[in-house]
């Protein structure tokens, strides 16, 4: 279920809306010159539910570039200063990723709301929790996406599916 009781503001975060490849309601984003692709992953799924992932394989990102994918909810994400958001999501990587995945809430212009680094992706499936709190500047704005990042030079693309972002 998306939307609904827990407030989820990802959608698609299941990856089953749809057949389109790439997955319905995500983009790829780059800044700085980094280049990638998204595509929808059937190998090697999370369970027997959930039998598609979110590919985002890295091409280039080097110093100041940035490769990633967004989400851009359910008619934008809302956002309001100094509010905290939990973030819950599975990822994985192919052998010999190295570095963090970050996750933001950013404005469709690119102003970073919000932002939050994990480490320790590795090869099989985890779950990752983290919060994203706005700062006390932050405009109360719908015209807002979620971001994930690869960080720069990866050695290899991290394979993700992105579980639910809720609002407390």
């Amino acid at each position: 279920m998306e939307g609904g009781l827990l407030a989820n503001v990802v959608r698609n975060g299941t990856m089953k809306e749809g057949t389109a490849n790439p997955l319905s309601s995500w983009s790829l984003v780059t800044a700085g010159g980094g280049t990638g692709s998204i595509a929808a992953d059937t190998a090697g799924p999370l369970n027997a539910a959930n039998q598609r992932a979110l590919r985002l394989t890295v091409t280039g990102n080097g110093p100041g570039q940035r490769v990633g994918a967004a989400n851009g909810g359910f008619y934008g994400i809302g956002v309001r200063p100094s509010t905290t958001y939990q973030v819950a999501f599975w990822a994985r990587a192919t052998a010999g990723f190295t570095g963090p995945l970050t996750v933001t809430i950013e404005s469709t212009g690119g102003a970073v709301h919000a932002t939050s680094s994990l480490s320790g992706l590795g090869i099989g499936w985890q779950k990752f929790t983290t919060t994203l709190t706005t700062g006390p500047g932050a405009p109360v704005s719908t015209a807002n996406e979620d971001w994930s990042w690869a960080p720069p030079t990866p050695r290899r693309s991290p394979r993700s599916t992105t579980g639910s972002g809720r609002r407390t």
